[in-house]
């Protein structure tokens, strides 16, 4: 969800800047949102996969018979 805000945020700003022509800004806030993006991401994938048995340990186990 968060890489989807991100993404969100990034289009007035990318729409903006394509109607003003000004191209070079369009690029770097593009690649921008693109480092945090994968940067998040990593780090999610990282806690996620580490932590993975802790997770799910939280939830209750439902037996099912």
């Amino acid at each position: 969800m968060v890489v989807f805000g991100i993404g969100a945020g990034l289009m007035p700003i990318v729409g903006f800047s394509e109607g003003a022509k000004l191209y070079q800004r369009l690029k770097d806030s593009v690649f921008a949102a693109l480092k945090v993006s994968l940067l998040f991401a990593a780090a999610a994938f990282m806690f996620l996969e580490i932590f993975a048995s802790p997770i799910v340990g939280l939830f209750p186990k439902i037996l099912l018979y």
